[in-house]
């Protein structure tokens, strides 16, 4: 996945930022109206990277089809992501002001740009509730280990993934990325499966069953998130968001064998 398609045609009119972070990135945005609508970056080397690709695809989707007051909600959350810190200029007066971290500083910025007020948003509000699913993951790039966590309290008798979080060493963009599930998952199962079907591609299989590309951790990500909603019957394999109905029959109807029911019964 190049994130050099998903440039604008217009990206020469972008206004453009140099982020100092630990892992440095230059935002590009394009605007309208002076409001924020579409988010790029480019790493360091002029390059860039699948990760900050889909990170910048998801971001964007709540830029253009969210309401004002909930992307000033949705941004001040992410203002509130802490990664390593630094100090960096920031507009308009080049002051130099403490950043918490990469997506921080990515989220202070469209606040300023888009004349959004700042605030407080606090992120763990839904982290440690009820069970929390946790796997290990190595990042093959760093051989470096993190920690995936998908927090998973009973909601109307069945277990529901509410948020998701990392712990350990992960690109900091990961953590704003699942800020921005964590958003969706309690409110909008509907905008969740539209932001999983954006960062996870679908490629052909041999036995005919949904299956998705995953050379990258972003996806890895969602496809793990993918597999907990798909556990406790919320989406089917094709990221669809299952009718309670169809919840209702799935639980009422054994297998022979008890060994589970999902893969016996088509939810469409």
């Amino acid at each position: 996945m190049s994130n050099h398609e998903d440039f604008p045609a217009l990206g020469k009119d972008a206004w453009t930022f140099d982020i100092p972070s630990a892992e440095p990135c230059r935002l590009f945005l394009t605007e309208q109206n002076n409001t924020p609508t579409q988010v790029w970056f480019m790493a360091s080397d002029g390059k860039t990277n699948d990760d900050l690709a889909l990170f910048a695809k998801v971001l964007t989707l709540d830029l253009q089809q969210e309401m004002p007051d909930k992307v000033q909600e949705k941004l001040n959350m992410l203002a509130g992501v802490a990664g390593t810190g630094f100090r960096m200029a920031f507009p308009p007066t080049g002051e130099k002001q403490m950043m918490k971290g990469q997506v921080s500083a990515i989220a202070k910025l469209l606040l300023y740009r888009g004349g959004f007020m700042m605030s407080d948003t606090p992120l763990t509000q839904y982290q440690l509730k009820g069970d929390i699913w946790s796997v290990d993951v190595l990042n093959p790039y760093t051989q470096t280990v993190f920690t995936i966590k998908i927090s998973e309290p009973m909601v109307e008798g069945r277990k529901r993934p509410v948020s998701i979080w990392l712990e350990g060493h992960n690109p900091e963009i990961l953590d704003g990325l699942c800020a921005l599930l964590s958003a969706d998952m309690v409110k909008d199962l509907s905008r969740l499966a539209i932001k999983l079907k954006a960062l996870l591609e679908p490629q052909t299989s041999m036995t005919g069953m949904a299956e998705y590309r995953l050379d990258n951790l972003s996806a890895y990500v969602a496809y793990v998130l993918l597999n907990r909603y798909e556990t406790h019957f919320y989406m089917d394999k094709r990221i669809n968001v299952m009718p309670y109905v169809n919840v209702v029959s799935l639980d009422s109807k054994k297998s022979s064998n008890d060994r589970g029911y999902s893969h016996v019964l088509e939810v469409g």
